[in-house]
């Protein structure tokens, strides 16, 4: 019946598939167009620590900043203030439309000297210098940067707030390499051009690659086309879901489309393979259908169990990995679709007979072309006792690798984004040298309320502020810090009578700048009770040796201490609240080890499921997990091993391997199941899998693995690795299925894959055919039934 429908309505199928793609092809446009990138939108709500930067947020603002300097930018640089004028100037360029401004303050460091030493605060040059070291000027009290605080419309317009810095700075004369910009508004620009950048190169390679890989498996024009086809309409299909969800494209969704289209091509060879030797064994009448009674069990379970390996990153709390997740998933299953439906009715209306028997004479020629086929030396190997040797060596190093795994760590730094050639880490760099650090850290000392024209207890406040300050400065990594007392008179030390006065004068002038402080982003008066919430803003490095975990604890412990000490000595019942981009990169470090753990033992378990149904043994089910965890322990436990960090993209790879490599296996023990039903002999079967699946899986890991290798020409970081690490582990998976699994399945533990046992009475000339094919290949009959 199934064969009616595909060839009955082959034409139509076709037709509609055609007409419907220029319409995916669209999706897919419009999919890549929503391409945004915001760190801080990547956790989601309920996220440790996102809460209390919310709460910072309603009451400071974001403060989406870009620090711009350039060499020889000092405090005398004339083109200082021209810089900063044009950039107040810099507006939203549209049509028919009011023009806002981008920004909503500038600022450099040459008027925030002048405001210091001319203001309310009447600072000394030196004093003004050394405030305001770390943050607007250099350890060498000369090198300065402009500030600009992003409007809300610069905010929503992020490339045309950094665009307008780059035109100012083109008006000014200044060489694009010697100018440096940073910054979180910087960040997402930088980013959403980094996962774009060489897109459309390295997925015209990995499709050219897929095709040359097809043809030298096929070799057959219009078979190869209609692989094509088929993978080219799950590709766009996928991404119009996409869109038509109303889900953004962000940087590390862009290996989704393409790793449904080598999908897509590694699914529609197998079934080209099953078709070929349909040909070659009884003729191209009925080849089809011969192809597709034998291909659609173990094409449906490997859809079904990468769609599970990938829908495991789903419970990642990462929101991109938790969207990779559900629309690979989701692809996958159109992947299964098309093969079912596209691919045998482009066959059966497209694919002339005498093709199909002229690519099936050439399949063979190669095949017999000379000595044994390439698989012949891993088969006797996995038979002999040097296969036995090879599973005890596994199972010697597998507790090596979990101790490695056990010491995986990971980091989210803006450094596992971009290499460090990249303008951005090259701006960080110059900047992080020349003025101090750009990675946020917020401290808010809620004092409670005060009564308006106290004002010596606003004195007094200002000095704690001050103190803890001063304490938070003098921690490693801190580079700079500010706060309100950053910006008031030298304070006077309590003692005699002249000290009282001066104490006095001081507490009136600071009353005066409370307005400041306010406006500034320093005090915030929360809630009816207008409790003073004092801020503190610290900038850490983006340097790889610094650990945020251990930088957080020791704030925690200084913090908690400085407030003890303040309630036993002067009674003052204070609380503290630690925030800022640090906190929330520790807690996503974290975060991404939780899902990596959660997300591979989900992949295992629906995976093991899956694998524990098709041979209905639990003992069998979990014996053929071996070479899909085999790659990931591997891998995963050398990084553990070296001490090396996996980020974002190394992350997304284990389950999403586990659930590709699992193909293959399905399709050997298939294989091996109907060779062990005909021929009652472990050996045999194994021999049997090697010739019906060993091409056939080392072409797939070519498409797959080679496919996404192109990708590692990315200069987005996630993307890079995602891709390295996809081609090593696929390599790792397709030697664990042509070495160790079939070692295994040579062990007495293959006799759990025994769905029955043999007649005896069909054994003995089976027998006779086995000893008589010791020497060369077995040739195995196509008639045999489908289980």
């Amino acid at each position: 019946m199934t064969e009616l429908f595909y060839c009955r309505y082959r034409r139509a199928i076709c037709l509609a598939a055609l007409l419907v793609l220029p319409l995916l092809g669209y999706g897919s446009l419009r999919a890549y167009l929503t391409n945004s990138n915001d760190i801080k939108d990547w956790m989601p709500r309920h996220i440790e620590g996102l809460d209390e930067l919310i709460w910072f947020f309603h009451r400071f603002g974001t403060e989406e900043i870009l620090v711009v300097s350039w060499p020889g930018c000092t405090l005398e640089d004339q083109r200082l203030e021209a810089f900063a004028h044009q950039l107040r100037q810099s507006r939203l360029t549209t049509a028919g439309q009011s023009s806002p401004r981008l920004f909503r303050q500038v600022f450099t460091g040459r008027e925030t000297l002048s405001a210091l030493m001319d203001g309310p605060a009447g600072l000394e040059r030196d004093q003004a210098l050394d405030r305001m070291q770390g943050w607007l000027v250099g350890h060498d009290g000369q090198t300065t940067c402009v500030v600009a605080l992003v409007s809300h419309v610069g905010m929503e317009n992020r490339e045309q707030a950094v665009r307008a810095a780059y035109t100012v700075a083109n008006n000014l004369g200044f060489d694009r390499d010697k100018f440096f910009v940073g910054g979180s508004t910087v960040d997402s620009v930088a980013i959403d051009a980094a996962s774009q950048q060489y897109l459309l190169w390295m997925g015209t390679m990995s499709g050219v690659w897929g095709l040359l890989a097809a043809w030298r498996s096929l070799r057959s024009f219009r078979m190869i086309v209609i692989v094509f086809l088929t993978a080219v309409w799950a590709w766009t299909a996928s991404l119009t879901v996409l869109f038509l969800s109303g889900t953004n494209m962000n940087a590390v969704m862009m290996m989704m489309p393409v790793l449904v289209y080598v999908l897509g091509v590694s699914g529609a060879i197998h079934l080209a393979n099953y078709y070929l030797d349909a040909v070659r064994h009884q003729g191209v009448d009925g080849a089809l259908r011969r192809a597709m009674r034998r291909g659609w069990l173990p094409v449906t379970l490997a859809s079904v169990t990468t769609s599970f390996g990938l829908g495991s990153l789903m419970v990642s709390e990462v929101i991109p990995i938790r969207r990779f997740g559900l629309f690979s998933s989701i692809g996958v299953m159109i992947v299964l679709g098309v093969l079912l439906l596209l691919w045998p009715a482009a066959m059966s209306w497209w694919m002339r007979p005498a093709d199909a028997e002229h690519a099936a004479g050439l399949q063979t020629k190669g095949r017999r072309g000379g000595g044994d086929p390439w698989w012949f030396g891993l088969c006797r190997l996995s038979s002999s006792r040097y296969g036995t040797g090879l599973l005890l060596v596994v199972l010697l190093l597998l507790p090596l690798f979990l101790l490695g795994i056990s010491r995986i760590r990971t980091s989210t730094k803006l450094n596992d984004l971009m290499p460090p050639t990249s303008d951005l880490m090259r701006s960080y760099a110059w900047l992080q040298q020349h003025i101090g650090p750009l990675v946020p850290m917020e401290v808010v000392l809620n004092l409670g309320p005060r009564g308006e024209d106290d004002a010596r207890e606003l004195l007094r406040r200002i000095e704690t502020v001050e103190r803890l300050r001063e304490r938070i400065d003098r921690l490693d990594h801190v580079g700079g810090t500010l706060a309100a007392s950053t910006f008031v008179p030298a304070l006077p030390a309590a003692g005699g009578a002249r000290q009282i006065m001066h104490r006095r004068v001081a507490a009136r002038r600071i009353q005066r700048q409370q307005e400041d402080f306010q406006q500034l982003g320093y005090l915030y008066l929360d809630g009816p009770q207008k409790n003073e919430l004092w801020r503190i803003s610290a900038r850490l490095s983006t340097d790889e040796k610094v650990e945020y975990g251990k930088f957080l604890q020791r704030l925690d412990g200084v913090v908690a201490k400085f407030l003890e000490e303040e309630q036993e000595t002067t009674g003052l019942q204070a609380t503290a609240v630690v925030t800022g981009g640090v906190p929330l990169i520790y807690t996503a470090q974290k975060q991404l080890l939780e899902d990596l753990i959660r997300s591979f033992v989900t992949a295992f378990l629906l995976i093991g499921l899956v694998m524990m149904l098709i041979t209905r043994s639990l003992i069998a089910g979990m014996v053929s997990m071996v070479p899909n965890i085999f790659p990931a322990a591997v891998v995963f436990g050398s990084l553990g091993l070296c001490g090396q960090a996996i980020d974002i993209g190394v992350m997304m790879t284990a389950s999403a391997a586990m659930g590709i490599a699992v193909d293959d296996t399905i399709h050997f023990l298939v294989s091996f199941r109907r060779g062990l039903a005909r021929y009652g002999c472990r050996s045999k079967a194994v021999e049997s899998a090697y010739q019906q699946c060993a091409s056939a899986m080392l072409q797939t890991t070519l498409i797959c693995g080679g496919g996404l290798l192109f990708f590692a020409f990315s200069p987005f970081l996630p993307i890079e690795r995602f891709a390295w690490f996809m081609f090593l582990l696929l390599v790792m998976a397709l030697l664990g299925d042509l070495l160790v699994f079939p070692a295994l399945l040579n062990t007495p533990v293959g006799r759990f894959f025994a769905r029955h046992r043999p007649d005896p009475q069909s054994l003995a000339p089976q027998e006779a055919v086995s000893q008589a094919s010791q020497a060369t290949p077995l040739t195995i009959p196509w008639e045999d039934p489908v289980r």
